[in-house]
C-alpha cells in the first residue's frame, strides 16, 4: 500500500553504512493520525507489553501505557463510524480480541461486499465452527450481513455476522482475520440507546473495552458527542479506554495554508504523568492506513455518509487544504467540495475537562505535530489541527 511504503520512508529512512543518513521525509497528517490510533490500539489490548512494549515508551502513550499496565486485560474494541477500517486484517493483536464495528446498514452491506470481493476473512475459525453448530440447531438460517441477509431483507437486530467469502480449495483466504472474532453493528449513534446493539452483538460491559473514534466527533452537535461519551462510558467496565480525535476551539483545521507549526511542550495527563518525560522514540509495531484529518478530510458526516465517501476516507485523495476544489464546466463534472463545512462541533479549549463531563479522565492530549515530535518523524505543513485524546474511564 502507498502508505505503508510512506510510513517506511517517514520511519527508516537510511543509507548504507559509512554513507550520510537520508533526512526522513515529513509525514502527512491522515498518516501520523492513523499510525497513533494503530498504536493505541497496540498498547491497549497488549497492555503496553510484548509488540507494544516499545510504543509506550513513547512520550505521547506513555500514560496510558501506565494506565493499561494496571488495568485487567483489555480484549474488546469498539470502533465507532468504522468505514472501511481494516485493522483487524493489518494489526498483530493478541490472540482473543473481540472487534465490533458501527456503522449505517449501506456503509456496513458494502464493505462486506468489497471484502468478500478482496477475499478476505471475515470469520475466525472458532467463529466459523460455532456458525455451523448454530445452523445445524435452527435449520440454517441465513445469514446476516450488515443487520440486512445477503437477500436484503432487513434485521432487526442490526448485527453483522459477517457472510464469509469463498475460497479456493486448498487455498486459504487473501487477507486473514487477524483477531479473535469480528463483527458488525448497526446503530444510529445520535439516538440514545445506540449501545443496546453492541451488548446485542457481544460487548461485555463487565470486562474492559477500548472505545476508538477516528475522524467522527466533529460531524456531530455538542449534545450529541456528550450523549455519546457518557452512553459509552454507561456500558464501559474499569480499565476501559477511549481513543478520540477532536478539534478544539481556536484551533487550526480552517483549511487555510499555513509554515508549519511548531509543537508547544507536550503535557500529560492523569496518573502516569509524572513518570512520561521525554524519552527517545522507540520503534513502530504497525503499519497504518489512511484516514480522515480535519482540514484535509473527505470523510463524510456519519449520519449521512455514504459507502463512497468512507471509501473516500479510507484510501483516497484528500481535498487540497481543506479548500473547495472548483472543476472546469466544461468538463461536465460536478465540483467537488471540501467536507470541512460538515463540521459542526469544536471542543473548548480545555478538553480535559470536557471529557472528565462525560465520564473519561484524559490521559493525553496531544495535536497531530506533537504526535509526530514524539515518534520522531519530522511534519508536513499545516496547522495543529486535529487533537488526539487517550481517556480512561472516570
Amino acid at each position: 500500500m502507498a502508505e505503508r511504503r510512506e510510513l517506511e520512508r517517514a520511519t527508516a529512512a537510511r543509507t548504507a553504512p559509512g554513507q550520510p543518513q537520508e533526512q526522513p521525509r515529513p509525514i502527512p497528517r491522515i498518516i501520523m493520525r492513523t499510525k497513533w490510533f494503530d498504536d493505541v490500539a497496540m498498547a491497549v489490548t497488549w497492555r503496553g507489553q510484548g509488540p507494544a512494549a516499545e510504543v509506550v515508551r513513547l512520550r505521547c502513550h506513555a500514560a496510558l501505557g501506565d494506565a493499561v499496565g494496571r488495568a485487567a486485560k483489555c480484549l474488546q474494541v469498539v470502533l465507532l463510524g468504522a468505514g472501511l477500517d481494516a485493522r483487524p486484517w493489518r494489526l498483530a493483536l493478541p490472540p482473543g480480541v473481540r472487534w465490533l464495528e458501527v456503522d449505517r446498514a449501506d456503509v456496513l452491506r458494502a464493505k462486506q461486499a468489497q471484502l468478500r470481493r478482496l477475499g478476505a476473512e471475515t470469520k475466525s475459525a472458532a467463529q466459523q465452527a460455532q456458525h455451523a453448530h448454530s445452523q445445524a440447531a435452527i435449520g440454517n438460517v441465513q445469514p446476516t450481513v450488515g443487520g440486512v441477509s445477503s437477500s436484503g431483507a432487513s434485521n432487526s437486530q442490526g448485527v453483522a455476522n459477517g457472510a464469509q467469502a469463498s475460497f479456493p480449495r486448498g487455498r486459504g483466504p487473501r487477507h486473514p482475520l487477524l483477531v479473535g472474532s469480528w463483527g458488525c453493528v448497526v446503530a444510529d449513534l445520535c439516538q440514545k440507546g445506540w449501545s443496546r446493539e453492541l451488548l446485542r452483538a457481544g460487548l461485555d460491559p463487565s470486562a474492559p473495552v477500548l472505545w476508538i473514534l477516528e475522524g467522527l466527533l466533529y460531524y456531530f452537535h455538542e449534545p450529541e458527542v456528550r450523549a455519546m461519551l457518557q452512553e459509552a462510558a454507561s456500558v464501559s467496565a474499569p480499565g476501559s479506554i477511549m481513543a478520540a480525535s477532536v478539534l478544539r476551539t481556536g484551533a487550526g483545521g480552517s483549511g487555510a495554508a499555513s509554515a508549519p507549526a511548531t509543537p508547544a511542550p507536550f503535557t500529560p495527563h492523569g496518573p502516569a504523568a509524572a513518570s512520561s518525560a521525554f524519552s527517545s522514540p522507540g520503534g513502530t509495531s504497525s503499519t497504518p492506513a489512511p484516514a480522515a484529518e480535519a482540514g484535509t478530510d473527505p470523510a463524510a458526516p456519519p449520519s449521512t455518509a455514504t459507502a463512497a465517501s468512507k471509501q473516500t476516507r479510507d484510501g483516497g485523495a484528500p481535498v487540497a487544504n481543506g479548500a473547495s476544489v472548483k472543476v472546469p464546466a466544461a468538463s461536465g463534472k460536478r465540483p467537488r467540495t471540501s467536507l470541512v463545512s460538515e463540521f459542526k462541533w469544536r471542543c473548548q479549549p480545555d478538553v480535559p475537562q470536557f471529557f472528565s463531563e462525560c465520564g473519561w479522565s484524559t490521559l493525553a492530549c496531544v495535536s497531530w505535530l506533537e504526535a509526530a515530535a514524539a515518534y520522531g518523524l519530522p511534519a508536513s505543513s499545516g496547522q495543529a489541527g486535529v487533537t488526539l485524546v487517550t481517556a480512561q474511564l472516570a
